[in-house]
């Protein structure tokens, strides 16, 4: 445990500020998210919508997610990223403020649309999917240096989760304390989230360093916003693959993700149930992510994700098949395990220049809401007339497609050491 410690010390002191300081603030999203985020579609539930009208919320999210998307990578590599970062922080406070305050689910409209344009704690959006988790993955992927680039986002990611360990509990209690599982009892934690986010947001603002741009733009004009995009594509080779693979996990994703919850509500899982799946979550996620991204920087990012593979299978058949409450622990345990989340993010980013990184997210962004407006109003219809089957759709489509795509790609790790070798 003590050498574990000082290689994570060693390591630490050999990053950048910037990567320790993105670090402390993904810490405090972290518990925001422990306290939040599987209450989420549960309080639309309980404040008035139905199954349709969660799926209608799910996809007015990826639809103005699908909007910002290009523009928000563009920015990402041409404005300041301190200033982007903190925008986006300050937009979640007001999301989890408008969560505080709405009385009917008509209400979260607005902050459905602005944590889709700008970002939110605990979001329904995917890792990578807005201007908070897209900055994030940029400004941690520039901060790096090359050959500690999957350890440090595995890191990164053990802190996104670090909130899961205590949070869930503490959630349980406090909803337990004021009214159960309702409404009522639910909307203290969004207050709460407000001022824990609060000293988060100033400290980007205080603490970090402005990145300095390495690429210089031509003049913008109204034409330079899409030839900066035609550039992504310039040199670079398996993008199109990419984004095919991209869109189907996050498609197939988007149908099932607002239904968990209520799946296991519908399977009787009290609070404390929900509690202790993010305990368990938190702590597969503690224990195995830095082995596992020790793995990827040691025999590449595809081929750890192509060992792994399995545990994916288990997460969504240990969900459908849970007998009772207590055999859902089964299913956060493989939640939690890192089979691909942190892994998936370090493999595409390496695909293209840093100077194309924020571009390259928007257009994964880009596509990947445009596909998913439809598909929680697809997983509602799904949900109301068979509730498992939403939930075998990501197995089948990830053995049939994105296996078969990820099995004719390159690995990123041989890519760099190659190039590192020329330079």
């Amino acid at each position: 445990m003590s050498k574990t410690l000082l290689g994570l010390k060693k390591f630490l002191s050999r990053q950048s500020k910037n990567y320790r300081i993105l670090l402390l603030t993904q810490t405090g999203q972290s518990l925001i998210n422990g306290l939040t985020s599987q209450y989420l579609v549960l309080y639309q539930k309980f404040i008035g919508a139905s199954t349709t009208d969660i799926g209608l919320l799910g996809s007015l999210n990826s639809t103005f997610n699908a909007i910002m998307s290009m523009p928000s990578g563009w920015l990402i590599d041409r404005v300041n990223l301190k200033r982007l970062l903190g925008l986006a922080l300050c937009v979640a406070d007001i999301s989890m403020f408008i969560y505080a305050i709405a009385y009917d689910w008509k209400m979260l409209i607005p902050a459905i649309i602005i944590s889709a344009l700008f970002g939110s704690y605990g979001s329904q959006i995917l890792a990578g999917g807005n201007l908070l988790t897209s900055v994030s993955n940029v400004y941690t992927a520039n901060s790096l240096k090359d050959e500690d680039r999957a350890r440090g986002f595995g890191i990164s990611y053990v802190l996104n989760m670090v909130g899961g360990l205590f949070m869930p509990l503490i959630a349980a209690y406090l909803i337990t304390s004021f009214g159960g599982l309702s409404a009522i009892g639910i909307r203290p934690l969004f207050f709460i989230s407000v001022i824990v986010g609060i000293p988060f947001t100033i400290l980007i603002y205080v603490s970090l360093d402005k990145e300095v741009k390495t690429h210089s733009f031509s003049k913008t004009t109204p034409f330079s916003f899409f030839s900066d995009y035609k550039d992504v594509f310039k040199g670079e080779k398996y993008l199109k693959r990419l984004i095919l693979s991209t869109c189907i996990r996050n498609f197939t994703m988007s149908m099932c993700f607002s239904f968990i919850s209520l799946y296991m509500y519908e399977k009787q899982a009290t609070p404390f149930i929900f509690g202790i799946s993010g305990l368990i979550r938190t702590v597969f996620a503690l224990v195995f992510t830095l082995p596992v991204s020790q793995l990827a920087d040691k025999i590449g990012r595809k081929n750890t994700i192509l060992v792994l593979r399995p545990l994916m299978y288990i997460e969504w058949l240990s969900l459908v098949l849970a007998p009772s409450p207590e055999w859902l622990l089964i299913h956060a345990a493989m939640t939690g395990f890192p089979y691909e989340i942190f892994l998936w993010n370090t493999f595409t980013i390496e695909f293209v220049s840093p100077e194309k990184r924020g571009r390259w997210n928007g257009l994964l962004n880009l596509f990947n809401g445009t596909v998913s407006i439809f598909a929680p109003i697809i997983g509602a219809w799904i949900y109301q007339f068979n509730s498992w089957i939403i939930f075998i759709i990501p197995v089948i489509a990830d053995l049939l497609i994105r296996m078969p795509i990820l099995i004719q790609l390159p690995d990123t790790l041989k890519k760099m050491k190659s190039e590192e070798s020329v330079k």
